[in-house]
C-alpha cells in the first residue's frame, strides 16, 4: 500500500523510483518539504551563499568567498562555510540523500521491515536500526513541539479517531491508539496528539485529559467546533467560543457550511 504525502502529486512508491541513486532529485524533494533550505544567507556580508560540491568529502556545502567591509573600512573575505544539511535531521549523516529519503518512505509504511531497507537501499541492518530510531525521535519531537493554531474568530474543528493496527499473519488483539486533534477550517493548520497507555479508555478521554491539550495547542478566542459533547461544554471558561452541532437537525450555519447539522456558537 503506497503512502501519499498531502500536497504531493506522486505516491511514495513513485518517489522511490524517482530518487533511486539520484541525490539531486532527493534534495529537491527535501527542499520542497522544508527539510532542507534552498537559500542560506552569509552572516558576514548578508548575501546569499553559494551551494557547491566539496570534493574532499563528497559533500554539498554552503560557501561564501565574497569580501565585506569590517571596522575601519578594511575589506575582508567572508570565508563562510556551512554544511548543506545543517539544522535538519540529515545533519552529520554519511548516507546519501536518496537513501535517507528512501528510508523515510519505507519507515512510514505500516509493514516496515528492516530487510526491506537493507535490500532496496544497499545499507546494513545496523544502519537501518539507527535510522529507525532517528525517525522515531524526530516524530516524538514534532509531537511535543507542535505550534498553536487558531486565534480570535478562527474556527478550529476538533475530533477524536481510533487507529487500529493489525499484525498480519498473527492471531492476536490488534493494537489500538486514540488520536485527538484539531484543524483550522480555512488554513488547514493542525495539530494531532496520540492518547496512549492509560488515556486510551473512554473513561480517560474526558475533559480532564482533552481540555489541557486544547489550551496548549489552540489559541484563546478561537471558535471551537465539535460534536455536541459534555466534555467541551466548559471551554468558554478558558477563553474559547464553542460551536456545537446537533446532528438531528438539517439546517447548516451559512458561515460554516459542511457541518451537517444545526450550529450553535456560545
Amino acid at each position: 500500500m503506497a503512502v501519499n504525502c498531502e500536497g504531493c502529486a506522486v505516491s511514495s512508491w513513485e518517489i522511490c523510483n524517482i530518487i533511486y541513486e539520484n541525490n539531486n532529485a532527493a534534495i529537491d524533494i527535501f527542499q520542497d518539504h522544508g527539510v532542507l533550505k534552498r537559500e542560506v544567507q552569509c552572516p558576514k556580508c548578508s548575501k546569499p551563499a553559494s551551494l557547491v560540491f566539496r570534493k574532499s568529502d563528497n559533500r554539498l556545502i554552503w560557501r561564501c568567498h565574497r569580501t565585506y567591509v569590517a571596522g575601519k573600512k578594511k575589506r575582508k573575505r567572508c570565508n563562510f562555510y556551512s554544511a548543506f544539511n545543517k539544522g535538519s535531521f540529515l545533519n552529520n549523516s554519511k548516507l546519501d540523500e536518496w537513501k535517507i529519503l528512501g528510508f523515510v518512505t519505507l519507515w512510514v509504511r505500516r509493514d516496515f521491515k528492516h530487510w526491506h531497507a537493507v535490500e532496496r537501499l544497499q545499507i546494513n541492518k545496523q544502519t537501518s536500526v539507527d535510522w529507525r530510531s532517528m525517525c522515531s525521535e524526530v516524530t516524538i519531537n514534532w509531537f511535543e513541539n507542535q505550534p498553536q493554531i487558531g486565534g480570535p474568530n478562527i474556527v478550529v474543528e476538533i475530533d477524536e479517531t481510533l487507529i487500529t493496527r493489525a499484525k498480519y499473519g498473527v492471531s492476536r488483539i490488534p493494537k489500538q491508539v486514540w488520536l485527538f486533534g484539531g484543524i483550522e477550517r480555512i488554513s488547514k493548520k493542525r495539530f494531532v496528539i496520540p492518547l496512549i497507555d492509560e488515556q486510551c479508555t473512554p473513561e480517560k478521554r474526558s475533559k480532564d485529559i482533552l481540555i489541557p491539550y486544547i489550551i496548549k495547542y489552540i489559541r484563546q478566542g478561537s471558535i471551537i467546533y465539535s460534536d455536541e459533547w459534555r466534555a467541551y461544554s466548559t471551554l468558554y471558561r478558558e477563553g474559547f467560543r464553542l460551536a456545537t452541532i446537533n446532528h438531528s437537525q438539517n439546517f447548516v450555519h451559512p458561515t460554516l457550511s459542511g457541518c451537517g447539522g444545526t450550529l450553535r456558537i456560545t
